[in-house]
């Protein structure tokens, strides 16, 4: 048993860890979480009903893990929090019988696991219904930390107001934040990216904002300047799809998990994106760079930073554009690479 491990209770002979595998990039995972997951008994994976593969799973490193430790899940939006309570309870009976065999059973997220992530209602299930089992959470790297590094955008510098909000409907309280602070991590954008675009470029602040979707991913979308991005966005609802959301706007934007691959969920709810709204009629191929507001990140700053301090080139006479370009080329390589070692795997 793991000495560090959190316990409610006693101990049992599993273990059941939350493991946050990153944005996307492959590898950005925790070196002792890595660790841990080589040597779990029991791997799940959630999926997106919509969604032919498994997001966290991809962001995996290339590894000899068997096959047989991973389970697929399959998770889908809910705004009745009844059914969102008996998805959780389900699936949080199905890990506590795993971890009471004495199994090691993780559960990985993409991103940050107790960070507007499935996880944290999946723990707070197994907590309630299972006082007695031992528990881990690693954390993962969210997809703001990684927007910031790959644009080079500072998230909070001295005594800076930094706030982490999820996207509201309405754009009259999203300049208030704006307004109020120095820095606003906007997440959970959904379909709301023209109307934030249309009011930061009211606001004159858009050439000092960055933006990215899908970060670390194949079809990652990233913009240092935010002021030319609304004259490329991808097509996503019907007027119909608009009216529906009008009438029951899914704000919470609250994830719920189905029982195990194979097993039914419930059909009365129509699939819906982490961000908290319908995902696109038409799936994104992997070469699709336009931008959209699903798996979308954008970091906002109220006014141009103040220099502080002399800029230090990586090398002799380098521009910043330049780090920038060079940094992002080490990215593409380096994603490039682990999808060739993923495939040459399968």
């Amino acid at each position: 048993m793991d000495s560090h491990a959190n316990q409610i209770g006693q101990t049992t002979s599993g273990l059941f860890c939350g493991i946050g595998v990153g944005p996307g990039m492959p590898g950005l995972i925790p070196v002792v979480a890595w660790e841990f997951l080589q040597n779990c008994d029991l791997i799940l994976h959630p999926r997106a009903k919509y969604a032919d593969r498994s997001v966290a799973r991809n962001c995996l490193p290339p590894h000899q893990i068997p096959e047989s430790r991973f389970r697929e899940i399959e998770f889908a939006m809910e705004s009745d929090r009844r059914h969102l309570a008996g998805y959780y309870s389900r699936l949080a009976d199905e890990i506590s019988d795993e971890v009471r065999a004495g199994k090691r059973v993780a559960y990985l997220t993409i991103g940050d696991p107790l960070t507007y992530s499935t996880y944290i209602y999946l723990l707070r299930a197994l907590r309630e219904r299972s006082p007695g089992l031992a528990y881990r959470t690693y954390p993962g790297i969210t997809s703001y930390c990684a927007l910031a590094a790959t644009t080079g955008f500072a998230i909070g510098e001295g005594k800076e107001r930094v706030l982490i909000l999820p996207c509201p409907n309405d754009m009259h309280e999203l300049r208030g934040h704006v307004e109020a602070h120095d820095v606003v991590i906007l997440m959970k954008i959904g379909d709301r990216l023209p109307a934030v675009l249309q009011l930061l470029d009211e606001m004159e602040i858009g050439d000092h904002c960055a933006f990215g979707a899908h970060v670390g991913m194949e079809n990652e979308v990233v913009s240092i300047g935010i002021s030319e991005l609304g004259k490329h966005l991808q097509p996503r609802w019907t007027e119909r799809d608009a009216e529906k959301a009008s009438e029951n706007p899914h704000t919470g934007g609250i994830a719920s998990l189905g029982s195990f691959r194979g097993n039914s969920g419930n059909p009365e709810f129509p699939p819906t994106d982490r961000e908290g709204v319908m995902p696109p009629t038409v799936p994104r191929q992997p070469d699709e760079k336009k931008p959209s507001g699903y798996l979308s990140t954008m970091l906002i700053r109220r006014k141009p930073a103040e220099p502080r301090r002399p800029i230090t080139a990586a090398e002799p006479n380098q521009q910043p554009d330049a780090q920038y370009e060079l940094l992002y080329q080490e990215r593409q390589s380096a994603r490039a690479n682990a999808t060739r070692r993923r495939r040459s795997q399968v």
